[in-house]
């Protein structure tokens, strides 16, 4: 959904972005505090706060660093803390499902402890000083005024160069073949391109807008597939060190997520293939 009008500056559009991601944020994490840490609302704050920063990346002509600077430690905290409540539900729903129930109560049991730490530090960081500062500050900072001095490019013209730049940047990572590493920075790299279509997209026609950004998403979850099961071998060794009860589950589990493993890597290739093929729908 638009969030600025088409006759837009350059930043009146960055200064709706921003106020509309900060609004989801603000939202999201205030449910977290007062005690909604389901997977739905973990899944939302992380969302609102990528789109926030991806913001920052695709009008990153017109960020202002040093505006930036005292939140993005904060910013970089919370998305941590939630990333480690995600990792603890991807494993449980890549698990407990299909394992027989004498495996499944302990391993439920240690998920459900671990995941209530894990939503306890998260809210003792957002309820802390400089976490109930952030938002209210961030607010702060958009109500100043914009700019005075005109860009000399139109929005339109903006958003092309933008996409543009993003687009290079997925398909020469894309062409490289890496390890997990470079597989996670091809898929953030990815999620800020489609974040950043999906900014702009009021300023194009809707059906290739939609075409381009259904083939990132399938390599998007694809990726995710495949990092999502070597993330899941890494957590299932610090939850059997966090509870030792369950260390007997080790090899099994380890063997159903090898397995998981195996099935991503064979979608791998078309995926990436896929996202080559891209037509950038700025240049139509």
């Amino acid at each position: 959904m638009a969030v600025f009008d088409k006759n837009a500056t350059p930043y009146q559009a960055f200064h709706a972005v921003l106020w509309d991601c900060a609004y989801r944020l603000d939202m999201h994490t205030a449910l977290l505090q007062a005690g909604e840490c389901d997977q739905h609302r973990v899944h939302q704050a992380r969302v609102a706060l990528r789109r926030l920063r991806t913001a920052r990346k695709a009008f990153a002509p017109l960020a202002d660093e040093q505006g930036w600077r005292p939140f993005t430690e904060m910013l970089r905290k919370m998305a941590a803390s939630l990333g480690q409540i995600r990792d603890l539900d991807v494993l449980a729903n890549a698990l407990l499902a299909r394992l027989p129930k004498e495996q499944a109560t302990p391993l439920a049991d240690a998920f459900a402890r671990a995941r209530s730490r894990r939503c306890r530090l998260l809210v003792r960081l957002l309820k802390s000083p400089s976490g109930a500062r952030l938002l209210p500050s961030f607010f702060e900072s958009l109500r100043l005024p914009l700019p005075e001095t005109p860009l000399p490019v139109s929005l339109r013209a903006f958003a092309d160069q933008s996409l543009r730049q993003l687009h290079r940047r997925v398909l020469t990572l894309a062409k490289r073949k890496g390890n997990v590493r470079h597989q996670h920075a091809l898929r953030k790299r990815i999620k800020e391109l489609r974040y950043t279509a999906e900014f702009f997209s009021s300023l194009y026609r809707h059906r290739p807008v939609q075409d381009y950004l259904d083939h990132l998403q399938v390599t998007q979850d694809t990726l995710g597939q495949v990092i999502d099961a070597h993330t899941s071998l890494l957590q299932l060794v610090v939850l059997t060190r966090e509870f030792p009860d369950i260390a007997p589950l080790l090899p099994s589990l380890n063997d159903l997520l090898e397995e998981d493993l195996l099935k991503a890597k064979t979608l791998l290739n078309p995926a990436l293939n896929a996202v080559k093929k891209t037509l950038p729908f700025w240049q139509d």
